[in-house]
């Protein structure tokens, strides 16, 4: 399995990526569950994020198409740390 990321998500609150806008409408369609932060997308829209319920935190591929409101089987692991994902990563 290979990962990887189109956009890395914006501080910046003027940003269209902006972390904190992407949050609030997620949370609210109840896709995103409390604790779950993304850091960036993937070419799909989808999102890669930590998973901070657990410690220490995990990264996680949130496909945000497949959500269901009822359950988290569109959060996948991916890396059990930051630095195990960026090995992941093909140069």
């Amino acid at each position: 399995m290979t990962a990887g990321f189109d956009q890395i998500l914006s501080l910046d609150p003027s940003s269209i990526y902006y972390v904190g806008s992407i949050v609030s409408a997620l949370r609210t369609e109840r896709i995103l569950p409390s604790g779950v932060v993304p850091f960036a997308t993937d070419a799909g829209g989808d999102l890669i994020a930590f998973d901070t319920r657990v410690s220490p935190p995990v990264v996680v591929y949130v496909a945000t198409a497949a959500a269901n409101e009822d359950d988290e089987a569109h959060i996948y692991p991916v890396a059990d740390s930051f630095t195990s994902f960026i090995r992941l990563l093909e140069p």
